[in-house]
């Protein structure tokens, strides 16, 4: 499923790129390019910086710099 769809679906706003194709979900630490993942608190936001997930989903305002976020 294309992030764009998802986005759309839980009502979000997508940041980066909006072609990315999910085909999973899998917990911060172990999630790759095709996997979704959640993000929660500034612990995990920082943990995120260094993972391959395809998508994150995090709080309102959060940012995560070259990400594709949701």
């Amino acid at each position: 499923m294309k992030i764009v769809e998802i986005a759309r679906l839980v009502n979000g706003e997508l940041r980066g790129e909006e072609s990315v194709d999910i085909s999973g979900i899998a917990a911060l630490e172990t999630a790759g390019p095709a996997d979704l993942t959640f993000v929660d608190g500034a612990r995990a936001l920082e943990q995120a910086k260094g993972s391959t997930a395809g998508c994150f989903l995090v709080p309102l305002n959060s940012v995560l710099p070259g990400k594709t976020t949701i």
